[in-house]
């Protein structure tokens, strides 16, 4: 095989490869754009949590360690393959109900929570039972007495 006949075949494919991978690139943005924003809201609550975490660890006096930051990156990585399950289950199956945006809600409010929890260790105040007497058919504890 002459070099220059090489040239032209390796040419081929690797315009070959590049198109199947451009390809294949494609199909996985065109899947994962519609819950793009869910994986922002997940990392952006994960990230929060680690903060007021970081934050109410030092107020208890705690040392804070690296394996304590590999946890965050596992807890995103488990957040994204969830959202992407869930999704993938709802395309799939055709399942009306909003499979993903009810495991969004569930992560969205365990983080929730955990920032809530490390705020009242940070600053005292208690603002998940203030919410909570917020809630429409709640009574205050004032109206109790």
């Amino acid at each position: 095989m002459s070099p220059k006949t090489m040239k032209h075949t390796m040419s081929k494919l690797f315009s070959t490869m590049e198109a199947l991978l451009g390809g294949a690139i494609g199909m996985v943005l065109s899947f994962v754009a519609p819950i793009a924003p869910f994986f922002w809201l997940a990392i952006g609550l994960v990230i929060a949590d680690t903060i007021t975490g970081i934050l109410a660890a030092r107020r208890r006096g705690e040392k804070i360690n690296s394996r304590g930051f590999s946890r965050v990156l596992s807890k995103m990585v488990v957040y994204m393959v969830s959202i992407i399950a869930c999704y993938g289950v709802e395309t799939v199956l055709k399942i009306p109900g909003h499979v993903t945006y009810v495991a969004v809600g569930a992560i969205a409010a365990t983080e929730v929570m955990s920032i809530l929890e490390n705020q009242r260790k940070v600053t005292g105040t208690n603002i998940a039972a203030v919410l909570k007497n917020l809630l429409p058919g709640k009574k205050k504890e004032s109206e109790d007495e």
